[in-house]
């Protein structure tokens, strides 16, 4: 008995075990030494079966997934180029809500603005007339006490003031209706930028500030295309709202050193502009609807709520975007991002 299982342990465990681990071998480099199973004759050709399986099946798992992997890399270049063509479309979609948003509502400011602008002149030359002839009164003529002459004196200058305050507001209303059909040319950022903010500080001669600093960090000097004159409204308008931010802070802080600070910069595809101040900053719970039209975090009188609205229309206009960063009491900046190219 004893001798039969040795005979059996040598001719045909000891080489199944054999072909068990050659079975186990991962790659055809460890199976390049043909393998002996002992003296039996099958079991030698049971290893070559094995092997040559072995071998062919490697192969087709290799192939397989070199299959997937090209198969998954067209997918994932199909998926990018769907991605970037949704993006284009969403981008045009934009482009075109803003375009017909600045024609409809330059079409309906125009009618407006003439329809108003008969009226407040009629007003503005009749406070004149009005201011003149009370000039030439007196206490004693009128029967009233100076303080009844000097309190229609005032009420007169209320009137002048806002008729002309008025007529700003709609002169300003009939240019942007009329911007419509602006040329889309190549300009020098920089002297867009300073030209407007010589502009500005001119219609300010008689500023409300003592002192406010105007800090310019141009890193990009170069040209790029803008539709000018309109670009020219959106730099206006911020610069505006940041001085008004400085003079509303001005009047509660003694020791303040107001300031507006105007960035250029390029970030990979786009041409970077800010406009930042360190005035009163906007309530948390009105900076998201700060660009709706109509909407304006100023006083009743101080502004028309439309500056922001156009701003982003024509930022979209140009392909851009336009955001806001605030800290109500500590500081306000706008940041405009264009592409840098020469045509729509």
């Amino acid at each position: 008995g004893g001798a039969t299982f040795l005979i059996s342990s040598r001719l045909v465990t000891a080489p199944l075990k054999e072909l068990v681990e050659y079975a186990k071998l991962d790659t055809v480099h460890d199976k390049l030494n043909e393998k002996k199973f002992g003296i039996i004759h099958e079991f030698h050709e049971l290893g070559n079966v094995y092997y040559q399986t072995f071998t062919k099946l490697e192969k087709l798992n290799k192939g397989l997934e070199f299959e997937v992997s090209e198969r998954t890399r067209e997918l994932e270049n199909q998926r990018k180029e769907i991605q970037s063509q949704y993006d284009h479309v969403v981008s045009l979609q934009e482009k075109m809500i803003a375009q017909e948003r600045l024609t409809s509502m330059g079409i309906l400011l125009a009618g407006v603005s003439h329809e108003l602008k008969n009226p407040l002149n009629i007003i503005l030359n009749s406070s004149h007339i009005v201011k003149d002839k009370i000039s030439k009164l007196n206490s004693d003529n009128l029967g009233k006490t100076n303080e009844d002459l000097n309190a229609i004196k005032d009420l007169i200058e209320i009137l002048e003031r806002m008729s002309i305050r008025s007529t700003k507001i709609i002169e300003s209303m009939l240019e942007m209706s009329t911007k419509a059909n602006a040329i889309f040319k190549l300009s020098d950022l920089t002297e867009v930028i300073d030209m407007n903010l010589k502009l500005y500080l001119k219609s300010i001669s008689k500023s409300e500030l003592n002192h406010f600093d105007i800090i310019k960090e141009y890193q990009f000097q170069g040209e790029v295309g803008l539709y000018e004159r309109e670009f020219s409204q959106v730099l206006i308008n911020l610069i505006q709202n940041s001085y008004y931010a400085l003079t509303e802070k001005a009047k509660k802080i003694s020791d303040y050193h107001p300031k507006i600070t105007i960035r250029t910069r390029e970030d990979g595809e786009f041409i970077v502009i800010e406009v930042e101040d360190n005035g009163i900053g906007i309530p948390k719970n009105e900076i998201d609807l700060i660009f709706n039209a109509f909407q304006t975090s100023k006083p009743a009188g101080e502004g028309t709520g439309l500056g922001l609205s156009f701003s982003r229309d024509i930022v979209k206009k140009h392909d851009g975007s336009i955001k806001v960063e605030s800290v109500e009491g500590s500081f306000t900046k706008f940041i405009i991002s264009i592409p840098k190219k020469l045509s729509v």
